[in-house]
């Protein structure tokens, strides 16, 4: 049988395309009401309808129960493969070139020429079609251009395109508008350049905040850097000691394991002298059994004294061999031993030195005291800021706040402008206010109403809960304090470097430790709010 042939010229995409995915078909099936349609898409209409037992046709939506069985529509997979095959070899349009405006691929083939008479460009193939259906001279043919489809005045009446269809999204003269767009939301040309240039200012607008977004962003990982670059030059020298520490090691591993195979050496020596003694002890005995049968005297008295001299020769020990390897394992013992005290010192030594770095009293504390001003983009719209935006207020009504993805959008909570990453001290007026008081991360969630955006629920955070008591929180875990009384002052000392984090109650005359947090920073830290009733008000106070 000849094999099918297509002439993809005469072509109709419409009859070939499929409902569901308006795209050229792929595996093409056929289901009872004649309809064609890709096997996946139909599989997955039919999957995704609520009805179990009751299918329909996506595209005339007649409904079949049970669920038909796909057919295979070998005719139109015929087509397709044809199809396939005619499109291979052919130059398809990439950037910069002019594309064919009649292929029906998403692959458009690249136009050799171009109809200023219809405002078309055409292919190899469709230049020929092109030609056959205007075999005039009319048709001016010239090379492929690209500004055929600005259209300065209407084929069909020859009016100016002074219009546009909001509609359809064309340019249309007056008489288009009053005939073949009815009905249709249509404008001047200029009154509908007017508000797309609107929307493109809006668009503008929010590409700039995107823009100043992500600016801030590149600007707060500079301190995270320098942090970075400093904590590695630290844990490179840790790491050349712990090196150091480790060739030690090994060298008293290998000493250890050379004194071991030593012994072992001994032992087998010891071993083969003993079998060596062994067999000439029974060599004596059978020479000294053999005396007793002797009756010449002379011969009886040479051979006792030969043996009497061979008994007289020193025999080996059994002290002389090796008890075990006792010694051995308890100088490993007491290496061991030597080495978990060192590490407790330096545990310990370094604990203590960063507790003597830090100041004791108030005065101490405001060498490094700092303002804390609140970011308006990071606050929730229920949030009040006042006061130099030092002041948070929990109001009834959401505020004017423009939209902004720092912003929280289901928490109650604010964070700071500043990104803290060295030594620094700051007050809050607390009062008897129910809130969340301490650190975060700059990348914690803000968008979703889940425990990662709540402070203290997540490990990107640290909160001190105030109110009646004091609890610290991390990670969904409440820390242990020392002091649970109310304190309607909190100081908050940050020594980043350190990875502490210290809360005191402050009083008129002295500062009470609430509770401290000792972490692995990593990143710098923005000092945050949140709270959970209404009416509720704190204020970071102003210190220089």
């Amino acid at each position: 049988m000849a094999e099918y042939e297509f002439d993809d010229r005469e072509f109709d995409p419409k009859t070939y395309t499929c409902h569901v995915c308006s795209d050229l078909l792929n595996d093409p099936v056929t289901i009872p009401c004649g309809h064609h349609f890709c096997s996946e898409c139909v599989t997955r209409h039919w999957d995704g309808q609520e009805a179990p037992r009751l299918h329909s046709c996506p595209q005339c939506k007649k409904k079949f129960s049970p669920r038909p069985v796909l057919v295979r529509n070998k005719q139109i997979t015929k087509v397709m493969r044809q199809l396939q095959r005619n499109e291979e070899g052919k130059s398809y349009a990439g950037p910069g070139d002019v594309a064919c405006d009649l292929c029906y691929w998403k692959k458009k083939q690249k136009a050799v020429n171009s109809c200023l008479t219809c405002s078309l460009s055409y292919c190899q193939s469709h230049i020929g079609a092109h030609s056959v259906a205007f075999p005039s001279k009319k048709h001016i043919i010239v090379a492929p251009r690209d500004d055929l489809h600005v259209k300065k005045d209407c084929l069909l009446h020859e009016q100016p395109l002074t219009m546009f269809c909001n509609t359809d999204s064309m340019l249309v003269c007056p008489r288009c508008a009053t005939i073949d767009h009815r009905g249709h939301s249509v404008k001047t040309a200029e009154e509908a350049m007017g508000d797309l240039k609107m929307i493109v200012l809006y668009q503008m607008g929010q590409l700039d905040r995107r823009l100043e977004f992500h600016a801030e962003e590149v600007v707060s990982m500079k301190p995270l850097l320098h942090l970075l670059k400093v904590a590695a030059g630290v844990e490179l020298g840790n790491c050349e000691r712990f090196e150091e520490v480790m060739c030690l090691l090994k060298k008293r591993h290998s000493d250890v394991e050379k004194e071991i195979r030593a012994r072992q050496q001994t032992v087998q020596k010891l071993q083969e002298k003993w079998e060596q003694e062994l067999s000439e002890l029974k060599r004596q005995q059978a020479e000294l059994d053999s005396l007793s049968p002797t009756e010449d005297p002379g011969q009886f008295l040479l051979k006792y004294k030969h043996n009497s001299e061979l008994m007289d020769q020193p025999q080996s020990s059994i002290a002389e061999v090796p008890s075990g390897f006792t010694d051995i394992t308890e100088a490993l013992h007491d290496l061991t031993d030597k080495l978990q005290t060192c590490t407790n010192m330096t545990v310990a030594l370094t604990q203590n030195k960063l507790l003597l770095q830090q100041p004791t009293t108030r005065e101490q504390y405001l060498q490094y005291a700092i303002n804390i001003t609140l970011d308006p983009n990071t606050a929730h719209k229920r949030l009040l800021l006042s006061e130099e935006n030092r002041r948070i207020t929990v109001v009834k009504e959401e505020q004017d706040y423009r939209n902004h993805p720092a912003r929280f959008s289901h928490r109650w909570q604010v964070m700071s402008k500043e990104a803290l990453a060295g030594q620094c001290y700051f007050e809050v007026e607390c009062g008897n206010t129910l809130s969340f008081l301490g650190f975060t991360y700059k990348r914690i969630q803000r968008k979703k109403d889940v425990k990662e955006s709540a402070l203290g629920y997540n490990n990107v955070s640290w909160a001190l809960k105030t109110g009646i008591s004091n609890h610290i929180w991390h990670n969904g875990d409440e820390l242990q304090v020392r002091n649970t009384r109310q304190c309607g002052k909190i100081g908050v000392f940050l020594d980043h470097p350190a990875g502490i984090i210290s809360f005191y109650g402050v009083g008129p005359k002295e500062m009470e430790l609430c509770g401290q947090v000792y972490a692995t920073l990593t990143e710098p830290l923005y000092v945050a709010v949140g709270f959970t009733f209404c009416d509720s008000s704190v204020e970071f106070v102003k210190l220089k």
